[in-house]
């Protein structure tokens, strides 16, 4: 996945989630493809249970 695609899904969570802190925005740059994908899902879980921000 290019670094635009990343940034474009991205946007799209934080439009259906929370805000993204520029230092998770940056980790999230640096995982592959399956890594990006399962870490945002993870986060979105995350907050939609409990509404806590966890880094």
């Amino acid at each position: 996945m290019d670094p635009i695609k990343k940034l474009l899904k991205m946007m799209d969570w934080q439009d259906a989630n929370r805000p993204l802190k520029v230092e998770e925005k940056a980790e999230l740059m640096k995982l592959s493809d399956n890594e990006f994908e399962d870490k945002l899902h993870q986060m979105a879980l995350n907050f939609k249970n409990d509404g806590v921000i966890r880094v």
